[in-house]
């Protein structure tokens, strides 16, 4: 059994080196256009939003433009300077934002909760810092959900066991938690006590995705094969999700804290 890592691991393993520019260094513009679309049914823009783990600021970006006064939150100093200076707004540590106490009608937490050891726990220390009508925006994968690109991922492995051909991952594993679609609504209400106003499950075709002027004409025959999974997987997740089958890689809510109910 592995242990569970510390705050001196955490400060260690999310430096924007070795972390951010690896995973986030080339995040497509427009990528969270989906979630703030959610947030705007609940929160409009105009209102204070805080970003928890902003990365590279590329979410408070999209933020800005969509008209929310938005601010981040970051482990390491560097990345908090790296995001700021990419979304021009203001990015500091936690013990910082927590002296806003009360101030931020909405929270974002995106690809956050599977990396931290106790995430009902962090979410409820968060709350400090909604107003009384705040809410949180929460997003992140489903890697134990139905989907076709991680069923053909699954097929792929066993094969390459079969073969002995190599199948190891080049970085190291930072997801402390897996998850279906059924599991993750679980924890949001039963777990971790909150209110779901909304939950959506979507395709990203990840890793698998490819434009579609990468497949025709096809760069090799895996990128192609690649990409039409990818394209097929989002547009099976799309009508499957029409009957509320949850099926999916990833998924979007809006949670509210239950306050004295």
């Amino acid at each position: 059994m592995h242990p569970v890592p510390s705050s001196q691991d955490f400060e260690r393993i999310y430096t924007r080196c070795g972390y951010h520019e690896v995973h986030y260094r080339e995040l497509a513009s427009g990528q969270f256009s989906r979630s703030l679309r959610m947030l705007a049914k609940f929160a409009a823009p105009g209102t204070r939003l805080l970003d928890f783990g902003c990365g590279n600021g590329e979410f408070l970006k999209e933020a800005t433009a969509a008209g929310y006064v938005a601010e981040g939150v970051e482990l390491d100093v560097e990345t908090c300077r790296s995001a700021a200076a990419n979304s021009g707004c203001p990015v500091t540590s936690l013990s910082q934002a927590r002296r806003n106490m009360g101030r931020y009608d909405a929270i974002h937490l995106g690809d956050v909760l599977e990396h931290l050891p106790d995430p009902a726990g962090t979410m409820h220390d968060l709350e400090a810092l909604l107003t009384s009508t705040g809410l949180f925006l929460v997003e992140g994968p489903l890697e134990e959900n139905r989907s076709l690109v991680a069923f053909t991922a699954a097929v792929v492995r066993r094969l390459k066991a079969a073969t002995r051909r190599p199948n190891y991952a080049h970085e190291p594993p930072t997801h402390l938690t897996r998850t279906s679609a059924r599991s993750q609504r679980r924890f949001f209400e039963e777990s971790a006590g909150y209110r779901l106003c909304n939950f959506e499950v979507y395709e990203s075709g990840w890793p698998y995705a490819a434009p579609w002027r990468d497949i025709f004409p096809p760069k090799s025959g895996s990128i192609a094969i690649r990409g039409l999974i990818a394209k097929a997987a989002t547009g099976i997740a799309r009508a499957s999700n029409i009957a509320s089958l949850a099926v999916g890689d990833r998924f979007i809510a809006v949670l509210r804290p239950i306050r004295g109910e």
